[in-house]
């Protein structure tokens, strides 16, 4: 059965889709395909300077990861892929921070599937 989302989570769930795509295409430009996790992770905490929204979670530089709530998602970076380059991950978990809760975990092709409504059935009251 599909989840259903009210159109408050909806509209959350469309930022989300553009605020990782924003992010997504930041680390791209500025960092292509580094193996430099710690490198990453500074600009992280420095973009933290003038976004509130931005905390660190889970931090494992050595294990060449770390979670951080950006905007309305929780996010991971890591190393932990097939070349060993540091990646923005798929798995997306999104809340509405408003009214405290967790609209969903999604991976990024779900989301995008969803945002854009590719597939059918009844996803969205």
């Amino acid at each position: 059965m599909e989840k259903k989302y009210n159109d408050k989570d909806m509209k959350i769930l469309k930022k989300a889709y553009v605020d990782y795509r924003q992010l997504e295409r930041k680390l791209s430009i500025d960092f292509g395909d580094t193996h430099d996790i710690e490198k990453v992770y500074k600009y992280i905490e420095k973009m933290a300077e003038d976004n509130v929204s931005i905390s660190f979670t889970n931090v494992d530089l050595d294990l060449g990861y770390f979670d951080f709530y950006y905007n309305d998602m929780l996010l991971t970076i890591s190393t932990n892929n097939r070349r060993e380059v540091v990646k923005l991950s798929g798995d997306i978990t999104i809340s509405n921070l408003e009214e405290f809760y967790d609209i969903d975990t999604l991976d990024f092709e779900e989301l995008e599937k969803l945002v854009f409504g590719i597939e059918k059935g009844d996803i969205y009251v």
